[in-house]
């Protein structure tokens, strides 16, 4: 697998330069509203309701899609996504035990794994619904016959590699911090968010340009706006 050839025309480098560009942006992105995301988890109980709600909702529609579907999915993805929904179920559950009022009991260490499901849980739901996005878009204002920018086994699997990465970091880093027992001046949480940001830039880079590369291998997969993952 070689990321550069160098026969690559300049429409190719200036493919890898956007996609690099795009993908450090939404790695920025994603970062700092996990960061965000878990603060607010930990100190306010409407949103942690909202959030675990919403990831069980979340993980029990993706866990019953892999069970049910007979899309045209490998068995390692499919394991990949089946595994990553009893993540997102946990963190459903998790979003009850971290809200500091709720939950006393627990040590700043003994949350930190709880935390790193919980990053993991909020980085899948936000860069699929990003790619999600971004692949509509592109159906809607290219040809019918347009690739899209996420659709193949290969590039899910990339995208979820990027989660675990980036969301588990930004997990650990909230967790060790203890940034929801932070002092009126938010110290810690600006810390956490000068120590995720680029790390999420650095991986958003990475997955984009390597996404880019299996993207330009695949020239003959289409995108269909009813059936998104179709070969």
């Amino acid at each position: 697998f070689k990321l550069f050839s160098p026969n690559m025309s300049e429409y190719s480098l200036k493919s890898f330069f956007l996609s690099a560009v795009v993908g450090g942006f939404i790695g920025f992105i994603v970062a700092i509203i996990v960061e965000c995301s878990l603060i607010e988890i930990s100190l306010n109980p409407f949103y942690a309701v909202i959030f675990g709600l919403g990831f069980l909702a979340l993980g029990g529609l993706i866990l019953w899609r892999m069970m049910a579907s007979n899309d045209d999915i490998p068995p390692t993805t499919r394991r990949w996504l089946v595994l990553f929904s009893i993540c997102v179920i946990i963190s459903g559950f998790c979003c009850f035990i971290l809200e500091k009022d709720w939950v006393l009991f627990l040590s700043p260490t003994q949350k930190v794994p709880l935390y790193f499901f919980l990053g993991v849980s909020l980085c899948f739901a936000l860069t699929f619904s990003i790619a999600d996005i971004i692949n509509f878009a592109v159906s809607v204002y290219s040809s019918e016959t347009a690739q899209a920018i996420i659709g193949t086994s290969a590039q899910i699997f990339v995208l979820l590699v990027g989660c675990v990465f980036m969301g588990a970091y930004s997990g650990i880093v909230f967790g060790v911090l203890d940034v929801e027992d932070d002092n009126q001046s938010h110290d810690r949480f600006r810390e956490a968010q000068k120590m995720s940001w680029p790390v999420g830039l650095v991986i958003g880079v990475i997955v984009g340009v390597v996404n880019q590369r299996i993207r330009s291998q695949n020239r003959t997969y289409s995108f269909d706006l009813l059936s998104a993952y179709d070969p």
